[in-house]
């Protein structure tokens, strides 16, 4: 059939399209879909298919394609075709379902950052996976359409060289630079496209009441302010509000962001405020509409005077922000124990009832708090291939207070098996008021980073969750070079002691990230590496990693496959139909389809 001619699309109106029948298509396409749908079908080779499809014996009326189409294997998924019962064919491709599927113990991305395996999932699941959003190139989320499973005797076991790995049929498609490629047909050093966040093992949370019509009844409020709060949160589904809510999600992440950068006030104007960049700001506007309430961006210039106790500045900025003047959010969030008020001013800790909660809600805390407040990831200045570590700090007028919050922090992170440590207070003054700092630290060796980037991250900050993206693949890359180069010195030690001479050894062992210069003060200097071995100068910088690596801002980022095997598997495999044009989901890690 002919792949490579170039297809006519004809416009019938605002949701159906036609492919005229040319050459060797027995009867026209026709593709119902909107401007916005049909975009996203040209991408992956479902309008050769469709056309394809048309060339077959027997066909009668049209190739037709319904709005979900995507690549499929002979017809294209969302494919219908009617054939002649006496001149026609069977096609197995033309029913219906995909055929390329995934190892069951696969981990499978939630958009609300937890993961569970794909044999866990059931025809009943109503969660929303992460996804590539392929015309922005942003991480968005998309409902399961449909799970399928079937047996297969043989697997391909595929290997990134940063250490992503999924098992997958040979049909299964991988995202790549030409777009969604079959396995068997991605070769080693090919790029393939992950996302290497990969949060926490989802658990059923308990139901525990958080919120009664007791307690807004306890409110000193007016009984219409009341009664209204409460007529609205029982609509929203709100009321009485339990920890199993299938909204409780949404509002913790909100939460972690007012502690933050946000504000909160009830009484006489009932208002919650959020501060950040627009991008950020739209993403927490979006979830609270899903949650059930509105908000409004505002932008404002203002000057800034700041004196401190180092110095005098003053700036101009433009001030972005978000606000909701809903009465039933701000009492929802207050009563959940969200801080109203000029936070400075208070002493108050993270809520019991999140600190008893499964580790995936305290993460969505967390991660959005740090979106807020914590640093963002870079190297030290001067020393291009070693990062900072990463900086949590809270001013408090009284110095005692705040100490219960970050030492609860502490614990959670702890509980992540992430590395911290309080940094000794300090005083700083601004405008000749005087406060105290409370300082947490995130420790910078490579497995911890790398834990905290790909167990908790950052949320509502797209700038930095595309930098901790991209710190753990090339953070995993400094970590195998740096294997390779202890192994080598050993190796190079031990062929010394085995009377080998200096020439030969170089020889055998050097390489991109082990010359010999390596090598020889391997030999000849006792006390090299005693401490461990550090990375070559050719490793490339995290800056050259990002300008190289990076796709679009929101995190995705490019990895050069290493190994593929093919194993016998004579078991179960598994398969997602997403409800969205992009057709795709994040699988321990990869874009596939």
């Amino acid at each position: 059939m002919e792949e490579k001619e170039k297809i006519t699309l004809k416009k019938i109106n605002d949701y159906e399209w036609e492919i005229p029948k040319t050459g060797g298509m027995k009867v026209p396409g026709r593709i119902f879909a909107s401007e916005k749908l049909i975009e996203a079908i040209k991408e992956d080779q479902s309008l050769e298919q469709v056309r394809n499809v048309a060339m077959l014996k027997g066909i009668i009326g049209k190739s037709i394609a319904m709005s979900d189409a995507h690549r499929g294997y002979g017809f294209s998924i969302g494919g219908v075709a009617a054939f002649d019962i006496d001149k026609g064919i069977i096609s197995p491709g033309g029913v219906g379902y995909d055929i390329n599927c995934l190892e069951g113990n696969t981990k499978i991305l939630n958009e609300l950052g937890y993961w569970k395996m794909i044999k866990d999932y059931n025809e009943k699941s109503i969660d929303s996976l992460g996804i590539l959003n392929k015309k922005n190139k942003e991480f968005d989320d998309a409902k399961i359409k449909l799970l399928m499973k079937r047996k297969a005797d043989k697997i391909l076991k595929i290997r990134t060289k940063s250490g992503s790995e999924v098992l997958a049929t040979k049909e299964h498609p991988i995202f790549t630079k030409k777009g969604m490629v079959e396995s068997e047909s991605i070769n080693k050093g090919e790029d393939v496209l992950l996302y290497p966040f990969e949060g926490v093992e989802y658990e059923a949370p308990k139901k525990e009441l958080l919120i009664s019509d007791e307690d807004i009844d306890g409110l000193n409020r007016t009984p219409t302010s009341k009664l209204q709060i409460k007529n609205n949160l029982r609509k929203l589904g709100l009321l009485p509000l339990y920890s199993d809510n299938t909204k409780i999600s949404m509002i913790i992440r909100i939460m972690g962001f007012v502690f933050g950068d946000g504000n909160l006030s009830t009484g006489k104007s009932d208002q919650v405020g959020f501060y950040g960049k627009e991008e950020d700001l739209n993403t927490i506007r979006e979830d609270l509409k899903k949650i059930g309430f509105s908000s409004s961006l505002y932008s404002r210039k203002r000057n800034h005077q700041m004196k401190t106790q180092y110095s005098s500045y003053e700036f101009e900025r433009t001030e972005k922000s978000l606000r909701s003047p809903s009465s039933s959010l701000a009492v929802l969030l207050n009563l959940l124990g969200t801080p109203a008020g000029n936070k400075a001013l208070q002493d108050y800790q993270i809520p019991e009832w999140i600190m008893r909660s499964p580790k995936w809600y305290k993460r969505l805390f967390i991660a959005s708090l740090f979106g807020a407040e914590l640093s963002t990831p870079r190297t030290m200045t001067n020393h291009k291939f070693n990062m900072y570590g990463l900086i949590f700090s809270l001013n408090k007028r009284e110095p005692l207070h705040g100490i219960s919050f970050v030492n609860q922090i502490s614990s959670i992170l702890d509980e992540f098996e992430i590395k911290n440590v309080l940094i000794k207070n300090r005083t700083d003054e601004l405008n000749g008021t005087k406060s105290t700092r409370i300082r947490l630290m995130i420790y910078n060796t490579l497995d911890n980073l790398i834990r905290y980037f790909t167990r908790i991250n950052y949320d509502y900050n797209k700038k930095k969750r595309k930098l901790a993206n991209a710190a753990t693949v090339w953070l995993r890359l400094k970590e195998r070079i740096l294997h390779l180069r202890e192994k080598t010195m050993n190796k190079a030690r031990k062929m010394k002691g085995e009377g080998f001479t200096k020439g030969y050894i170089i020889q055998t062992l050097s390489g991109r990230y082990t010359n010999k210069y390596f090598i020889d003060k391997s030999l000849y200097q006792s006390n090299y590496g005693i401490t461990g071995s550090r990375i070559a100068f050719r490793f490339m910088s995290f800056n050259e990693f990002l300008n190289e690596r990076c796709y679009g801002e929101q995190g995705f980022i490019w990895d050069k496959i290493e190994d593929i095997k093919e194993l016998e598997h004579n078991n179960l495999v598994y398969d997602f139909n997403m409800d969205d044009y992009n057709h795709n989901f994040i699988a321990n890690g990869l874009v596939v389809s």
